[in-house]
């Protein structure tokens, strides 16, 4: 599966490394959104019962989304996640 990349810049080309920079900021609103909700219990709870749903709230490309579904951390850190 062919993967987004950011606008190219110097450092992109650092084998697996993903520089979290303005555009995958931007990029990634969305999945730390929904990562920051899960430090609530409650939200937690709401993603376990039905996580395509609970995703449902969130800005999310549908790349973004798969990448979440499949706990795939490395293509979410290419998709704009910060581990922060």
């Amino acid at each position: 599966m062919a993967r987004a990349k950011s606008k190219a810049n110097e450092y992109e080309d650092i084998p697996g490394t993903f520089v979290f920079n303005a555009d995958r900021s931007r990029q990634g609103y969305g999945i730390n959104m929904f990562c920051m909700s899960l430090m609530k219990d409650a939200n937690r709870k709401a993603f376990k019962a039905n996580e395509a749903e609970y995703l449902k709230q969130y800005p999310l490309t549908p790349e973004q989304a798969d990448a979440i579904i499949k706990r795939d951390y490395n293509w979410m850190l290419e998709l704009g996640a910060n581990i922060y």
